[in-house]
């Protein structure tokens, strides 16, 4: 045990709480020439972006080819995550992303007994990442293996306790969010008052020169 817990609170592993762990499309079987235009987006680390799965119009597949790789297709509450590069990319999959493909460089995964939202705030906290990025293989970016994700520890409470610490989450995110706005919008308010003030100081010392010199 990493450390210890409130009371009401259980240690277990991801293995135990995942209902199935899959890799995406190996390389073979997913290539250029299957990318279409205006097709099924296919889901690697580069479209996790914040907590959120974006769609690139670069790779995306045709209906064929997803009905091929059905094993690989998307649902929703699955979790997409990383398996090489920034390994704290995750993101819940939401009504808009059910029926994208997984791509060679991700996981899915599709659990049971466990808020979606929590697991997620779980496996992206510092403890969690330290544990991976501990073991995890490779020479020029960190990877993730099934093994060593089934064998994360993960602290749960109970589910109410669950959601209730998701919406505390996401309330200071908001707030946080909320005064990065106010920071910014009055950084550029100061900026545009500085701004002004130079140029009356140089406009008003200009004509003083031309004055002088005439």
């Amino acid at each position: 045990m990493p450390f210890n817990l409130p009371k009401g609170w259980v240690w277990s592993r991801l293995s135990e709480v995942a209902q199935e762990l899959s890799t995406g499309p190996f390389g073979s079987m997913l290539h250029k020439s299957d990318y279409v235009t205006n097709g099924i987006p296919v889901v690697n680390p580069m479209n996790i972006v914040d907590g959120d799965i974006l769609a690139d119009d670069r790779m995306r597949i045709s209906e064929k080819t997803r009905v091929r790789l059905k094993h690989y297709t998307l649902k929703v509450g699955d979790l997409v995550i990383a398996r090489r590069g920034n390994l704290k990319k995750c993101a819940v999959v939401k009504d808009k992303h059910a029926g994208w493909l997984c791509g060679t460089g991700s996981f899915f995964l599709r659990i049971l007994g466990i808020d979606k939202a929590f697991l997620q705030l779980v496996y992206c906290s510092e403890t969690s990442q330290r544990f991976l990025l501990r073991d995890s293989i490779g020479q020029t970016m960190d990877n993730l293996n099934q093994k060593l994700l089934f064998r994360l520890p993960l602290a749960i409470p109970s589910l109410n306790e669950q959601v209730a610490i998701v919406n505390r989450v996401v309330r200071l995110l908001a707030m946080v969010s909320d005064l990065e706005a106010q920071v910014s919008d009055r950084k550029a308010k100061s900026d545009d008052l500085m701004q002004a003030v130079l140029k009356e100081a140089f406009e008003g010392n200009s004509h003083g020169f031309q004055g002088a010199n005439g």
